[in-house]
Protein backbone atom coordinates (compact mmCIF):
# COMPACT_ATOMS: atom_id res chain seq x y z
CA UNK A 1 0.00 0.00 0.00
CA UNK A 2 2.42 2.64 0.95
CA UNK A 3 4.35 1.65 -2.16
CA UNK A 4 1.54 2.46 -4.04
CA UNK A 5 0.94 5.61 -2.58
CA UNK A 6 4.45 6.51 -3.16
CA UNK A 7 4.24 5.44 -6.91
CA UNK A 8 1.13 7.87 -7.47
CA UNK A 9 3.22 10.25 -5.38
CA UNK A 10 5.90 10.24 -7.89
CA UNK A 11 3.78 10.00 -11.01
CA UNK A 12 2.45 13.23 -9.44
CA UNK A 13 5.16 15.65 -9.30
CA UNK A 14 6.13 14.18 -12.57
CA UNK A 15 3.20 14.88 -14.46
CA UNK A 16 3.68 18.95 -12.53
CA UNK A 17 7.34 19.22 -13.67
CA UNK A 18 6.12 18.52 -17.16
CA UNK A 19 3.40 20.92 -17.09
CA UNK A 20 5.70 23.47 -15.52
CA UNK A 21 8.25 22.99 -18.11
CA UNK A 22 5.41 23.35 -20.65
CA UNK A 23 4.45 27.29 -19.29
CA UNK A 24 8.18 27.74 -18.54
CA UNK A 25 8.74 29.81 -21.93
CA UNK A 26 5.78 31.93 -21.22
CA UNK A 27 6.91 32.52 -17.57
CA UNK A 28 10.25 33.57 -18.62
CA UNK A 29 8.96 35.95 -21.52
CA UNK A 30 6.59 37.39 -18.89
CA UNK A 31 9.06 37.90 -16.13
CA UNK A 32 11.51 39.60 -18.56
CA UNK A 33 9.29 41.64 -20.42
CA UNK A 34 6.75 42.32 -17.73
CA UNK A 35 7.21 41.35 -14.16
CA UNK A 36 10.80 43.00 -14.06
CA UNK A 37 9.84 46.10 -15.96
CA UNK A 38 6.77 46.70 -13.52
CA UNK A 39 9.34 46.48 -10.72
CA UNK A 40 11.79 48.84 -12.00
CA UNK A 41 8.75 51.31 -13.28
CA UNK A 42 7.48 51.25 -9.29
CA UNK A 43 11.42 51.83 -7.90
CA UNK A 44 12.19 54.73 -10.48
CA UNK A 45 8.85 55.92 -9.36
CA UNK A 46 10.83 57.78 -5.89
CA UNK A 47 13.42 59.02 -7.78
CA UNK A 48 14.66 61.91 -10.07
CA UNK A 49 16.33 59.66 -13.03
CA UNK A 50 17.63 61.46 -15.91
CA UNK A 51 17.23 59.39 -18.85
CA UNK A 52 20.24 61.27 -20.61
CA UNK A 53 22.81 61.32 -17.85
CA UNK A 54 21.50 57.75 -16.37
CA UNK A 55 22.03 59.95 -12.58
CA UNK A 56 19.34 59.06 -10.25
CA UNK A 57 18.71 59.95 -7.02
CA UNK A 58 16.28 58.87 -3.85
CA UNK A 59 13.21 62.00 -3.73
CA UNK A 60 10.81 59.68 -1.58
CA UNK A 61 7.25 60.48 -2.23
CA UNK A 62 8.58 64.01 -3.56
CA UNK A 63 6.75 62.53 -7.50
CA UNK A 64 3.52 61.31 -5.84
CA UNK A 65 3.09 64.84 -3.69
CA UNK A 66 3.52 67.18 -6.71
CA UNK A 67 1.01 64.83 -8.92
CA UNK A 68 -2.23 67.01 -7.58
CA UNK A 69 -0.85 70.30 -8.49
CA UNK A 70 0.51 69.44 -12.02
CA UNK A 71 -2.67 70.44 -14.16
CA UNK A 72 -1.44 68.95 -17.38
CA UNK A 73 -1.64 65.91 -15.81
CA UNK A 74 -4.65 65.88 -14.28
CA UNK A 75 -6.40 67.14 -17.95
CA UNK A 76 -4.95 64.10 -19.58
CA UNK A 77 -6.99 62.13 -16.86
CA UNK A 78 -9.74 63.88 -17.22
CA UNK A 79 -9.25 63.99 -21.63
CA UNK A 80 -8.67 59.48 -20.90
CA UNK A 81 -12.25 59.06 -19.16
CA UNK A 82 -14.21 61.29 -21.23
CA UNK A 83 -12.76 59.22 -24.02
CA UNK A 84 -13.28 55.82 -22.31
CA UNK A 85 -16.90 57.07 -21.60
CA UNK A 86 -17.78 57.10 -25.36
CA UNK A 87 -15.79 54.37 -26.87
CA UNK A 88 -16.92 51.85 -24.05
CA UNK A 89 -20.80 51.89 -24.65
CA UNK A 90 -20.87 52.51 -27.87
CA UNK A 91 -18.07 50.39 -29.05
CA UNK A 92 -20.50 47.43 -27.34
CA UNK A 93 -23.27 48.36 -28.51
CA UNK A 94 -21.80 48.39 -32.10
CA UNK A 95 -20.00 45.10 -31.51
CA UNK A 96 -23.22 43.60 -29.87
CA UNK A 97 -25.91 44.59 -32.72
CA UNK A 98 -23.21 43.58 -35.69
CA UNK A 99 -22.89 40.35 -34.02
CA UNK A 100 -26.37 39.15 -34.49
CA UNK A 101 -26.27 40.79 -37.88
CA UNK A 102 -23.43 38.88 -38.45
CA UNK A 103 -24.20 35.28 -36.90
CA UNK A 104 -27.47 34.72 -39.68
CA UNK A 105 -27.35 31.88 -41.19
CA UNK A 106 -27.61 34.05 -45.03
CA UNK A 107 -25.36 33.71 -48.17
CA UNK A 108 -22.22 35.83 -47.80
CA UNK A 109 -22.18 36.42 -44.09
CA UNK A 110 -18.89 34.93 -43.68
CA UNK A 111 -17.46 37.27 -46.42
CA UNK A 112 -19.02 40.24 -44.62
CA UNK A 113 -17.52 38.61 -41.21
CA UNK A 114 -14.12 38.82 -42.85
CA UNK A 115 -14.37 42.42 -44.11
CA UNK A 116 -15.25 43.63 -40.61
CA UNK A 117 -12.40 42.04 -38.81
CA UNK A 118 -9.88 43.51 -41.36
CA UNK A 119 -9.36 47.07 -39.31
CA UNK A 120 -8.90 44.59 -36.17
CA UNK A 121 -5.28 43.02 -37.48
CA UNK A 122 -4.37 46.49 -39.66
CA UNK A 123 -1.85 48.17 -37.76
CA UNK A 124 -3.01 51.05 -35.17
CA UNK A 125 -0.52 53.26 -36.84
CA UNK A 126 -1.58 52.93 -40.77
CA UNK A 127 -5.67 53.48 -39.49
CA UNK A 128 -4.42 56.66 -37.43
CA UNK A 129 -3.29 57.82 -40.75
CA UNK A 130 -5.76 57.14 -43.13
CA UNK A 131 -8.43 58.50 -40.32
CA UNK A 132 -6.71 61.83 -40.21
CA UNK A 133 -6.57 62.33 -44.14
CA UNK A 134 -10.01 61.40 -44.08
CA UNK A 135 -10.57 64.52 -41.56
CA UNK A 136 -8.77 67.02 -43.42
CA UNK A 137 -11.27 69.79 -43.22
CA UNK A 138 -10.09 70.75 -46.04
CA UNK A 139 -10.46 67.44 -49.16
CA UNK A 140 -10.92 65.06 -46.65
CA UNK A 141 -13.92 62.35 -47.27
CA UNK A 142 -15.37 63.18 -44.03
CA UNK A 143 -16.27 66.70 -45.42
CA UNK A 144 -16.98 65.43 -49.02
CA UNK A 145 -19.66 63.02 -47.56
CA UNK A 146 -21.30 65.38 -45.06
CA UNK A 147 -21.45 68.02 -47.52
CA UNK A 148 -23.95 65.97 -49.68
CA UNK A 149 -26.00 66.08 -46.69
CA UNK A 150 -25.55 70.26 -46.40
CA UNK A 151 -23.80 69.20 -43.43
CA UNK A 152 -20.81 71.15 -42.10
CA UNK A 153 -17.90 71.61 -43.18
CA UNK A 154 -16.21 70.34 -39.83
CA UNK A 155 -12.75 71.06 -38.44
CA UNK A 156 -12.90 67.50 -36.86
CA UNK A 157 -9.20 67.22 -35.44
CA UNK A 158 -8.70 71.29 -35.43
CA UNK A 159 -11.52 71.64 -33.43
CA UNK A 160 -11.07 71.72 -29.49
CA UNK A 161 -14.78 70.45 -29.58
CA UNK A 162 -14.59 67.81 -31.89
CA UNK A 163 -11.08 66.20 -31.51
CA UNK A 164 -11.74 63.70 -29.06
CA UNK A 165 -14.57 62.85 -30.63
CA UNK A 166 -13.23 62.55 -34.01
CA UNK A 167 -10.27 60.03 -31.98
CA UNK A 168 -12.66 58.24 -30.27
CA UNK A 169 -14.53 57.37 -33.55
CA UNK A 170 -11.16 56.17 -34.83
CA UNK A 171 -10.79 54.07 -31.89
CA UNK A 172 -14.15 52.10 -32.27
CA UNK A 173 -14.11 51.71 -36.06
CA UNK A 174 -10.45 50.30 -35.88
CA UNK A 175 -11.66 47.68 -32.65
CA UNK A 176 -15.24 47.01 -32.93
CA UNK A 177 -15.14 44.23 -35.40
CA UNK A 178 -13.01 42.17 -32.52
CA UNK A 179 -15.54 42.37 -30.11
CA UNK A 180 -17.70 41.47 -32.81
CA UNK A 181 -15.91 38.64 -32.91
CA UNK A 182 -16.31 37.31 -29.34
CA UNK A 183 -20.16 38.31 -29.33
CA UNK A 184 -20.35 35.80 -32.32
CA UNK A 185 -19.07 33.23 -30.02
CA UNK A 186 -21.93 34.08 -26.92
CA UNK A 187 -24.35 33.90 -29.26
CA UNK A 188 -23.18 30.81 -30.68
CA UNK A 189 -23.57 28.98 -26.99
CA UNK A 190 -27.05 30.04 -26.74
CA UNK A 191 -29.01 27.02 -26.59
CA UNK A 192 -30.87 26.28 -29.83
CA UNK A 193 -34.01 25.37 -27.77
CA UNK A 194 -34.40 29.11 -25.69
CA UNK A 195 -34.53 30.42 -29.47
CA UNK A 196 -36.73 27.60 -30.63
CA UNK A 197 -39.30 28.34 -27.60
CA UNK A 198 -39.18 32.36 -28.53
CA UNK A 199 -40.64 31.20 -31.91
CA UNK A 200 -43.09 29.13 -30.92
CA UNK A 201 -44.38 31.90 -28.08
CA UNK A 202 -44.24 34.39 -30.92
CA UNK A 203 -41.60 36.54 -29.73
CA UNK A 204 -40.44 39.15 -32.90
CA UNK A 205 -37.09 39.89 -33.27
CA UNK A 206 -36.59 42.94 -31.21
CA UNK A 207 -38.36 40.82 -28.28
CA UNK A 208 -36.01 37.93 -28.83
CA UNK A 209 -32.94 40.36 -28.87
CA UNK A 210 -33.93 42.16 -25.18
CA UNK A 211 -34.86 39.61 -23.59
CA UNK A 212 -32.97 36.53 -24.56
CA UNK A 213 -29.67 37.20 -26.60
CA UNK A 214 -28.93 40.66 -24.19
CA UNK A 215 -29.38 38.52 -20.82
CA UNK A 216 -27.35 35.71 -22.29
CA UNK A 217 -24.57 37.45 -23.21
CA UNK A 218 -24.15 38.96 -19.60
CA UNK A 219 -21.27 37.39 -18.95
CA UNK A 220 -19.29 37.84 -22.80
CA UNK A 221 -20.94 41.65 -22.27
CA UNK A 222 -19.20 42.00 -19.11
CA UNK A 223 -15.84 40.34 -20.79
CA UNK A 224 -16.24 42.86 -23.70
CA UNK A 225 -16.88 46.23 -21.03
CA UNK A 226 -13.87 44.98 -18.80
CA UNK A 227 -11.38 44.75 -22.01
CA UNK A 228 -12.58 47.76 -23.78
CA UNK A 229 -12.42 49.96 -20.59
CA UNK A 230 -8.65 49.39 -19.87
CA UNK A 231 -7.68 49.26 -23.73
CA UNK A 232 -9.43 52.59 -24.03
CA UNK A 233 -7.63 53.79 -20.74
CA UNK A 234 -4.17 52.81 -22.22
CA UNK A 235 -4.67 54.61 -25.53
CA UNK A 236 -1.49 56.22 -27.06
CA UNK A 237 -1.26 55.77 -30.98
CA UNK A 238 -3.80 58.12 -31.64
CA UNK A 239 -3.57 60.86 -29.68
CA UNK A 240 0.50 60.37 -30.87
CA UNK A 241 -0.32 59.68 -34.68
CA UNK A 242 -3.46 61.74 -34.91
CA UNK A 243 -3.30 65.02 -32.79
CA UNK A 244 -0.02 65.30 -30.62
CA UNK A 245 -1.76 65.79 -27.94
CA UNK A 246 -3.57 68.89 -29.66
CA UNK A 247 -5.48 71.09 -30.09
CA UNK A 248 -5.10 73.11 -26.86
CA UNK A 249 -4.76 69.01 -25.01
CA UNK A 250 -7.76 68.15 -25.64
CA UNK A 251 -6.83 65.00 -27.31
CA UNK A 252 -4.18 64.37 -24.63
CA UNK A 253 -4.44 61.32 -23.13
CA UNK A 254 -2.72 60.11 -19.99
CA UNK A 255 -0.38 57.56 -21.77
CA UNK A 256 0.95 60.12 -24.48
CA UNK A 257 1.07 62.78 -22.09
CA UNK A 258 3.34 60.44 -19.43
CA UNK A 259 5.28 59.47 -22.63
CA UNK A 260 5.87 62.80 -23.58
CA UNK A 261 7.20 63.42 -19.86
CA UNK A 262 9.26 60.48 -19.79
CA UNK A 263 11.13 60.36 -23.39
CA UNK A 264 10.92 64.68 -24.83
CA UNK A 265 10.93 66.09 -20.95
CA UNK A 266 13.28 63.45 -19.97
CA UNK A 267 11.43 63.62 -16.73
CA UNK A 268 11.55 59.73 -15.74
CA UNK A 269 10.71 60.20 -12.16
CA UNK A 270 7.76 61.81 -12.37
CA UNK A 271 6.43 59.65 -15.53
CA UNK A 272 6.89 57.03 -13.30
CA UNK A 273 4.74 58.19 -10.61
CA UNK A 274 1.80 58.48 -12.93
CA UNK A 275 2.56 55.62 -14.55
CA UNK A 276 1.96 53.99 -10.83
CA UNK A 277 -1.18 55.67 -10.47
CA UNK A 278 -2.48 54.96 -13.77
CA UNK A 279 -1.97 51.59 -13.09
CA UNK A 280 -3.77 51.76 -9.90
CA UNK A 281 -6.83 53.01 -11.55
CA UNK A 282 -7.10 50.72 -13.80
CA UNK A 283 -6.74 47.87 -11.18
CA UNK A 284 -9.44 49.89 -8.88
CA UNK A 285 -11.90 50.39 -11.86
CA UNK A 286 -11.14 46.84 -13.07
CA UNK A 287 -12.05 45.33 -9.39
CA UNK A 288 -15.45 47.24 -9.20
CA UNK A 289 -16.53 46.19 -12.49
CA UNK A 290 -16.00 42.66 -10.70
CA UNK A 291 -17.67 43.00 -7.72
CA UNK A 292 -20.82 44.66 -9.68
CA UNK A 293 -20.76 41.41 -11.87
CA UNK A 294 -20.18 39.35 -8.90
CA UNK A 295 -23.36 41.06 -6.96
CA UNK A 296 -25.21 40.55 -10.00
CA UNK A 297 -24.92 37.14 -10.10
CA UNK A 298 -25.76 36.71 -6.39
CA UNK A 299 -29.19 38.97 -7.33
CA UNK A 300 -29.59 36.79 -10.15
CA UNK A 301 -29.90 33.91 -7.96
Amino acid sequence: MTNLNNRRIGKTVMENFQGYLFILPALVIISVFFIYPAIELFSLAYTDYNLMSGKMGFVGFANFKALPDNGDFLNSLVVTFKLALFIVPVQTIISMIMAVFVNQKLQGMKLFRTIYFIPAITSFVAVAIMWKQIYNPTFGLANSILGLLNLGPFQFLSSKSQALIAVGITCIWKSWGYFMVIFISGLQEIPREVQEASYIDGANNVQRFFHITIPMLRKVTIFVVIITTMDAIKLFIPSFTMTAGGPLGSTDTAVHYIWRQAFRLQQVGPATAMSTVLFLIIIIITFLQFKIDGRNNEEGR
